[in-house]
């Protein structure tokens, strides 16, 4: 059971290398008062609800999704690639795009108001914004 443990550690420190962790977790760095305090909480925050979510979905989806013949199937290496087209097109779409001024200085500012802010309203920020939280749109 430990080895479990461990493979759900390992995953979940891999996915807080994801870009937008680190993009969020640098602007909290650069944007607060004291970068140490904000840096760590933000972190904390943020590694925390990975942790919470992995572990709900091992127990809860468990083996539900896995394969019980050993031949995987096509279907889900079709829908792999046609996610992955999709995921492109998106990327490229958002690359070709002008830089909007305006977005840009606002969210610097909420992003350096939330540096500023208390622990709990910090932890709560890496929780939210380093997960799927940080792929909406702020407005």
């Amino acid at each position: 059971m430990a080895e479990v443990w461990v493979e759900l550690g390992l995953v979940a420190l891999a996915a807080m290398v994801s870009p937008t962790t680190l993009a969020f977790s640098i602007f909290a760095v650069m944007l607060g008062d004291r970068p140490l305090r904000t840096g760590f909480w933000f972190y904390v925050g943020a590694l925390g609800i990975t942790l919470i979510l992995g572990v709900a979905g091992a127990f809860i989806i468990g083996d539900v999704a896995a394969s019980h013949s050993s031949n995987p199937k096509m279907w889900v290496a079709v829908v792999d690639i046609m996610a992955g087209v999709l995921v492109l097109g998106y990327v490229v779409h958002a690359l070709r795009r002008p830089r909007d001024p305006e977005r840009m200085a606002s969210m610097m500012e909420r992003m350096s108001k939330l540096a500023s802010s208390p622990v709990i309203a910090i932890v709560g920020a890496g929780a939210i914004l380093a997960n799927p939280g940080g792929f909406t749109r702020w407005r």
